[in-house]
C-alpha cells in the first residue's frame, strides 16, 4: 500500500485534535495556533469543506454516529449543531455556561458527554436533547472525552493543576465510576 497526503494543514499553524465520521470520509481538525478555526475536509477528494472561525476558540468536536452532523462548541458554552451535507449550522443547543473541554458522542448516538473546567462531565440523551446527569471530577483544567466502541464506558483523561494526568472510566448503564 502507498499512502498520499489528502490535504495540508492551515498556514497558520498545524492541525489538532482530529475527528473522523464514522464512516471516515469526513475530517474535521481545529488549528492548534490560537484555536481560532476548526476546518472540514472531504477525505475522498482531499478538498477543504469549511473553515469555522469563532473571535476566541473553536472547542472541542464530534460527529453524530450517522455522519450527518457535527458538533462545536465556543468560549461561552453552546454547542452548535452543523449539517455536515450542507455545512451549515443548524441550530445552537444550550449553553452550559463556560467553555468546553472534552465532547464525545456515544457510537450509538445516544449520549452525548460535555466537559467543562469546573471539573464537571455533563452528560447529555442526545436523542431528546435533555441533559440527564453530571459527573463530579474535580480536576482543574482540559479533559478529553470519549467512549468505547461498544458504548458501555466512558473514558475522561483530566489534568489537575499540578499538570498531573488522570484517567476516569464511567459506565454508560449507571453512570458509576469504574
Amino acid at each position: 500500500r502507498t499512502s498520499r497526503r489528502m490535504a495540508s494543514a492551515p498556514a497558520t499553524g498545524a492541525v489538532n485534535s482530529p475527528v473522523f465520521s464514522l464512516d471516515s470520509r469526513k475530517l474535521l481538525a481545529r488549528n492548534s495556533l490560537g484555536g481560532k478555526t476548526a476546518s472540514i475536509w472531504d477525505l475522498d477528494t482531499g478538498k477543504l469543506l469549511l473553515t469555522i472561525t469563532n473571535s476566541t476558540s473553536v472547542g472541542p468536536r464530534a460527529f453524530t454516529p450517522d455522519g450527518r452532523h457535527f458538533i462545536t462548541t465556543d468560549p461561552e458554552g453552546t454547542l452548535g449543531l452543523w449539517d455536515s451535507g450542507t455545512m451549515r449550522q443548524t441550530k445552537p443547543l444550550p449553553e452550559l455556561g463556560s467553555n468546553c473541554c472534552g465532547v464525545a458522542l456515544s457510537p450509538d448516538g445516544r449520549w452525548l458527554a460535555v466537559g467543562d473546567p469546573s471539573g464537571k462531565v455533563h452528560i447529555w440523551d442526545w436523542q431528546v436533547r435533555a441533559q440527564v446527569t453530571n459527573l463530579a471530577i474535580s480536576f482543574e483544567w482540559s479533559c478529553s472525552l470519549r467512549f468505547s466502541r461498544s458504548g458501555r464506558f466512558l473514558l475522561g483523561k483530566v489534568f489537575f493543576n499540578d499538570r498531573t494526568p488522570a484517567l476516569r472510566i464511567w459506565r454508560t448503564d449507571r453512570w458509576e465510576e469504574v
